[in-house]
């Protein structure tokens, strides 16, 4: 499987663009990739079982489905020594909202959750984002430059 960072805006943008068609294709991914970090999707269903599922269910389902994501991701964050943040709660929220006011605030936790799963790439690759190397000096410099100078 080839790891890849998507850009959060373009999750927005393809989900809102093609009418949500995106976040099927989005989603078959996601599975993918928490198959391949943590080895079992997050509700331990395939994707088109759960995809079923949120057809019968007029999309109720999917809330499920992204309560499940966010926990996946916040494990796999605390089990690797990653700055783990539970979004569990702010997707449910999210996906409410939208589901009962036919707004789109449901794609904003697909947003958060790419977010995360970008981190999740990165830390696989062997990236830290969030600790950027300091830049190094030459051993017969006493001390680093100053800012001022």
């Amino acid at each position: 499987m080839v790891l890849e960072k998507r850009s959060v805006a373009s999750v927005i943008l393809l989900s809102i663009i093609t009418c949500g068609f995106y976040l099927l294709f989005w989603y078959a991914r996601v599975y993918q990739e928490l198959r391949f970090f943590t080895g079992r999707t997050p509700t331990d269903n395939d994707y088109g079982l759960d995809l079923l599922l949120v057809i019968i269910t007029c999309g109720i389902w999917g809330i499920y489905v992204d309560y499940k994501i966010s926990l996946a991701i916040y494990a796999y964050q605390k089990d690797h020594g990653l700055f783990a943040s539970d979004t569990s709660m702010v997707a449910v929220v999210l996906d409410v909202v939208g589901y009962l006011s036919g707004y789109f605030t449901g794609i904003v936790s697909s947003a958060i959750h790419q977010d995360l799963l970008n981190g999740m790439v990165d830390h696989a690759l062997g990236k830290n984002a969030t600790n950027p190397p300091a830049p190094e000096t030459k051993p017969s410099d006493p001390k680093p430059p100053s800012p001022w100078q």
